[in-house]
């Protein structure tokens, strides 16, 4: 099992393979793995703020997930009003 925490530029450097960039710059990769921390914290903030309030808002982009939908935040700013 290859468990990795902190910061991967193996996921930045698939990230960027998918968007069909395959010689990258430092600047890519360093600007590709703050976007995947800042998508990290988001989602941790959101599994974080009280489940009797937006529990259903959580399970709700879970089930868009499944669907093949990416419906998580992607920046913190996204998860402003969540919460209040």
């Amino acid at each position: 099992m290859d468990i990795k925490f902190g910061r991967c530029k193996d996921d930045a450097k698939a990230i960027l393979a998918k968007q069909g960039i395959t010689e990258l710059t430092t600047a890519q990769l360093k600007n590709t793995m703050d976007k995947v921390e800042e998508e990290l914290h988001a989602i941790i903030f959101m599994y974080k703020t009280d489940k009797s309030r937006y529990g259903r808002i959580i399970k709700e982009k879970e089930n868009d997930v499944l669907e093949g939908k990416d419906m998580f935040p992607k920046r913190m700013l996204s998860t402003r009003g969540m919460e209040e």
